[in-house]
């Protein structure tokens, strides 16, 4: 009786071990490298008076190395910053003054995957594919891209599991003006 105990508890671990491994092939193997930044922290009526876009969206694609970008200096070509420019499908527009009103968004954050190196902000976490975020985002970037405005300052994160990231006094505000439920 004891052997087949065994057996069978040897078994289970082996299936545990096989399946927990084939999921970690669906996660890139990345190192996590948090990188110090400053970034200007806005109230809400600043963070709204600044947007020139503010959504509810659905993001669409994951953070990957194809679409993660370097900023690198021309002179030593050492990095000098970086992004990941990232789509999403639009739920709700609360605000759009460049009158697109495009069904899906493209924009960039402050994270990128480069050279299996998982690059962010420190304190800012990527946003994940099939989440829902209400984003602030503006076109104030060297490039005119529409970018989340000050990490998750100009982010809403809806979803349960990142709602600790989440500035308090900005949910609220969007929430109220938004009739969204956290």
């Amino acid at each position: 009786m004891k052997k087949q105990c065994i057996t069978v508890t040897l078994i289970l671990i082996l299936i545990l071990s096989l399946s927990l491994a084939g999921c970690a092939k669906d996660l890139p193997d990345v190192e996590d490298v948090p990188m110090a930044g400053d970034h200007a922290v806005f109230d809400y009526e600043q963070l709204k008076d600044h947007a020139k876009i503010i959504a509810k969206i659905e993001v669409t694609d994951s953070l990957s190395q194809e679409n993660s970008f370097t900023l690198n200096d021309p002179e030593t070509g050492s990095m000098g910053g970086f992004y990941g420019k990232r789509t999403g499908r639009v739920l709700e527009y609360y605000k759009d003054s460049t009158g697109e009103f495009s069904e899906e968004l493209s924009f960039i954050e402050a994270a990128a995957i480069v050279d299996d190196r998982y690059l962010h902000i420190e304190g800012y976490e990527s946003l994940k594919k099939g989440n829902e975020y209400v984003v602030f985002l503006s076109d104030g970037t060297a490039s005119g891209d529409m970018s989340i405005i000050s990490c998750n300052n100009g982010v809403v994160r809806l979803n349960p599991e990142e709602k600790h990231m989440n500035y308090p006094e900005i949910a609220e505000r969007a929430a109220e003006e938004s009739s969204i439920s956290f």
